[in-house]
């Protein structure tokens, strides 16, 4: 499973990123058939494009810079500034912890 934490309105990225998402990234899942969990900022509610075939999506109210998404053993922040910043780490550990902290806040997302 994939947990990703953080997707923004699509306003929010730069053509860069959104393009290197949208012909890169999200076709990769869709080939893979990952079950997958968002966290959107309620902002980007209706964001359809951000939500491949049979993904679970919530909403919270409150938007971040920083994207999470979390898969086993590896955990990668992708950092929205100026220039983004991923920053990759490998590690049960780590990722087990930023997975608690998503069904956390999973729990308390609205639909």
């Amino acid at each position: 499973e994939l947990y990703v934490l953080g997707v923004l309105p699509a306003e929010k990225y730069s053509e860069v990123a959104h393009n290197f998402y949208m012909n890169n990234v999200q076709p990769k899942r869709i080939i893979s058939g990952l079950k997958v969990r968002k966290i959107f900022s309620e902002g980007a509610r209706g964001e359809k494009r951000y939500i491949e075939k049979g993904t679970k999506v919530k909403y919270i109210p409150y938007d971040s810079p920083i994207t999470m998404n979390i898969i086993e053993d590896l955990t990668i922040l992708e950092i929205f500034s100026s220039e983004i910043i991923m920053i990759s780490i490998e590690s049960k550990e780590i990722a087990k912890s930023f997975i608690d902290q998503f069904e956390l806040i999973w729990k308390s997302a609205s639909d």
